[in-house]
């Protein structure tokens, strides 16, 4: 009786890194044209609904008021989930100082990120002057996911003045989808080991692992996502009992809205060592079947038989070459 002794053999593929692509994107609201109710609390609001674009890793926020006083305003902005801030709190001061000579205030609020400042138009078509006005409250508070409805707050708490929102936007800067840094695969044996990380993720429910088979890709397995995160994450998968030759895998990213794409592809090669390789058998205990792979390093002739438990043959399965 002879003891085969597997050597294990290991490749490791390495997927050249995906860069990450930042998208700068506005929203805006449109023409708006609401009254802006005189001496009144309650005031106005209006919604701008995102879609799934991933992760804003800065956020700033633009109006367009027509106002004969601005600084009676209050200005707040809700984010879908990560409530509300201030922009403008009834500052007390007028029109011009926003660099304005009309009542016509185009403002960009910016926290001061890497992207700012750009111009504060004042009027239509008049000159505008280099600087952001930076809102009362922090919009770093709405960092991360920016999918949802985001509503603007307007009330005017003195009498004696009127206006109107115009239009106002919303600003998405470095929005970051799913980012795949790395995928590799590596082999042991008949065994491939599958890892991969991410420099962030946006509504990311989950990877199908799939396998291909000729011109077809099969599924193979399914490991959870972290949903939205900033941070780095790191997955792995196995895919064991493999047989000799060359294993393509590539990944299915699955949002939670059903929304996908592929990511891959990368190989890893299952070798013979020494002069032939056979695996376990599959499934193991069976009824009424299983299977295995013999392979060979080079092509022989060679005879395949099947013994019970006491020795004794009980079939030829392979006899050729």
């Amino acid at each position: 009786m002879k003891t085969l002794l597997l050597l294990a053999a290991l490749l490791l593929v390495a997927a050249p890194s995906f860069a990450q692509s930042f998208a700068h994107i506005e929203f805006p609201s449109g023409p708006v044209n609401i009254a802006i109710p005189d001496s009144d609390p309650v005031g106005i609001v209006h919604t701008i609904s995102i879609p799934n674009v991933g992760i804003a890793t800065e956020v700033e926020v633009s109006v367009d008021i027509t106002h004969t006083w601005v600084g009676d305003l209050l200005i707040t902005l809700t984010h879908p989930t990560n409530g509300t801030i201030t922009i403008m709190d009834r500052p007390g001061v007028p029109t011009t100082t926003f660099g304005c000579s009309e009542d016509d205030v185009d403002a960009r609020f910016d926290d001061g990120g890497p992207d700012g400042p750009v111009e504060t138009m004042c009027g239509p078509g008049a000159p505008g002057i280099f600087g952001m006005p930076a809102p009362d409250g922090s919009l770093a508070t709405f960092i991360g996911n920016a999918q949802g409805d985001w509503t603007i707050a307007i009330s005017d708490n003195a009498a004696g003045d009127t206006g109107q929102l115009n239009s106002w936007s919303l600003w998405l800067l470095d929005v970051v989808p799913v980012e795949l840094t790395s995928f590799a695969a590596t082999a042991n044996g008949t065994d491939i080991s599958l890892r991969w990380e991410t420099a962030s993720e946006t509504n990311n429910a989950g990877f199908e692992v799939q396998l291909k088979d000729g011109d077809a890709w099969n599924a193979l397995g399914w490991v959870e996502g972290h949903g939205t995160t900033t941070e780095a994450q790191t997955y792995t998968f196995g895919a064991d009992e493999l047989g000799v030759g060359t294993h393509i895998f590539r990944l299915k990213q699955i949002d939670f809205d059903g929304n996908f794409e592929y990511h891959g592809e990368v190989e890893a090669t299952v070798e013979t060592p020494g002069s032939h390789l056979i695996s376990s058998a599959y499934p193991n205990p069976f009824n009424p079947q299983s299977q295995f792979t013999l392979a060979v390093a080079q092509e022989q002739n060679v005879t395949a038989e099947l013994f019970n438990t006491l020795g004794q043959r009980v079939a030829v399965l392979f006899n050729g070459t």
